[in-house]
């Protein structure tokens, strides 16, 4: 493929082309009147060749820019996958990272749970002890009552529930045989009315066998029938 190129030559090589010619002549023995000639200047076309393109090189440099539009595509997913695993990495460990702090966090609840029912429990073991504690030192009291009673029974005597006077010989015997102050004491454990009490029933039996002369005058000569009668019958009412 050519390309025609067209310059204008100048004036004054033309005209050495042409004298360059006259001189040929007359040495060449050429007999030619002198003509007195104007030379034009003559517009003349000169082709140039343009380099042939070689398929080769153009195959060449097609193949190299290829193989770098390849390259870095390749190079932009290679960037693209780094990328991408980077940031699955990151996910993964912070995935990672928040399932410790949830099984941190489950610890800790656990372990303050755990530390809460303990002291629970510890606060429920203390309040048993200081229930029993109390129960204990309120059955203690009691008991210090119970003896501080019995000592004044035991000392004083009481009446019975029917107005009966127990003195205190009959209220320790009372007492010995488990007896509760204020209680009825039984006639065979009261001293009757030596003690100043009430006669027993053997007393009184007794007084009647004297008032009907069963007994001789020497045995019933310490009492008085008929008082013990009278005290039993006022006892009794």
């Amino acid at each position: 493929m050519k390309r025609v190129i067209i310059a204008r030559l100048p004036a004054a090589a033309v005209a050495m082309v042409a004298a360059i010619t006259l001189t040929a002549c007359t040495i060449a023995g050429t007999a030619r009147p002198a003509v007195s000639t104007t030379v034009p200047v003559v517009t003349t076309t000169a082709t140039v060749a343009t380099p042939t393109v070689d398929p080769a090189a153009v195959l060449s440099a097609s193949v190299a820019s290829a193989q770098a539009v390849a390259d870095q595509a390749a190079a932009d997913k290679a960037a693209a996958d780094q990328a991408a695993a980077d940031q699955a990495a990151a996910e993964q460990s912070a995935a990672a990272q928040a399932a410790e702090q949830s099984a941190a966090a489950k610890a800790a609840a656990e372990q303050s749970a755990a530390e809460q029912a303990a002291a629970d429990q510890t606060a429920a073991e203390q309040a048993a002890a200081d229930a029993a504690a109390d129960e204990q030192s309120a059955a203690d009291q009691a008991a210090a009552d119970q003896a501080a009673a019995d000592a004044d029974a035991a000392a004083n005597g009481w009446y019975t529930p029917s107005g009966n006077w127990i003195s205190p010989e009959t209220a320790a015997r009372a007492l010995a045989a488990g007896i509760a102050p204020g209680d009825t004491v039984p006639n065979y454990l009261r001293c009757g009315t030596i003690c100043g009490e009430g006669p027993t029933s053997g007393e009184v039996q007794f007084a009647h066998a004297c008032k009907d002369g069963l007994m001789t005058a020497e045995e019933c000569a310490e009492i008085d029938p008929d008082a013990i009668i009278a005290a039993a019958s006022s006892d009794s009412g």
